[in-house]
């Protein structure tokens, strides 16, 4: 059995060690020897913590390992392209942009920055620096979605799901969809239906049918468009359930 993935870091100093402690806090575990920290990973009784581990199951469904260590973050959100997974993510996880000229810098959220086909809301004159993840006060989870012809072709439906939960209602929700549209959508509607509700099955349900909704597939080589809409609704009703049970799984 092997442990979740981690990251490893090798401090060379007494003094190196306490900085990434301090930087890290209890997201940080000291390992000597391991004969205890190991066998207690690969048991699952200690995990890694994530802020956003939505993010490193839609990276998994990018291309190919070649493309996913060579290809950035923020190159690919400024790409801008309709296909791409990380724009649905940003959407789902609420994240902002930040954009900088060499007079000014701003900071653009997800919901007002892509604009259509390779088109965002960067100026000639701006370049993007960072991409901000909001962490969650609540427990959370996320779940992405993919259909594909074939592994590492780009999306025919992709839909991220990211929610948070207060008790057993749903605090908030962010639900974005890729290649379904002239640009990565938000589901506004859809995450609104949930806001402060139980997720029953019917409360899902009809988020599903609203995500479907906010879809603009076109007919191609990958689908009809009647198709694709139908997957956005099926692919949203799973990644709401996956993503509520893993915040449950959080908060427990």
């Amino acid at each position: 059995m092997f442990p979740a993935a981690f990251d490893y870091r090798a401090p060379t100093s007494l003094d190196e060690t306490l900085s990434v402690l301090k930087q890290h806090g209890e997201a940080a575990k000291v390992m000597a020897g391991g004969q205890s920290l190991i066998p207690l990973l690969k048991l699952r009784f200690s995990r890694p913590a994530k802020t956003a581990p939505m993010m490193v199951e839609a990276a998994n469904w990018i291309a190919d390992p070649l493309v996913r260590n060579r290809g950035t973050l923020v190159g690919s959100v400024c790409h801008a392209d309709p296909a791409g997974d990380w724009g649905s993510v940003m959407l789902a996880l609420s994240a902002e942009i930040v954009a900088r000229s060499a007079a000014s810098e701003r900071v653009l959220h997800s919901s007002d920055f892509f604009k259509g086909p390779f088109e965002t809301a960067l100026k000639a004159e701006e370049v993007a620096t960072e991409v901000r993840i909001p962490v969650r006060k609540g427990p959370s989870g996320g779940a992405y979605l993919k259909l594909e012809r074939r592994v590492g072709d780009f999306a025919t439906v992709a839909v991220a799901v990211q929610v948070e939960l207060d008790g057993d209602k749903v605090a908030s929700c962010g639900i974005g969809l890729t290649a379904v549209g002239p640009h990565n959508i938000k589901a506004t509607e859809a995450e609104r239906s949930l806001d402060g509700k139980e997720p029953t099955d019917q409360v899902i349900a009809e988020a599903a049918r609203l995500a479907a909704e906010a879809a603009e597939p076109k007919d191609d080589l990958r689908g009809s468009a009647a198709y694709k809409k139908d997957v956005v609704r099926v692919f949203v009703q799973r990644g709401l359930k996956t993503a509520i049970s893993r915040a449950k799984e959080v908060k427990a």
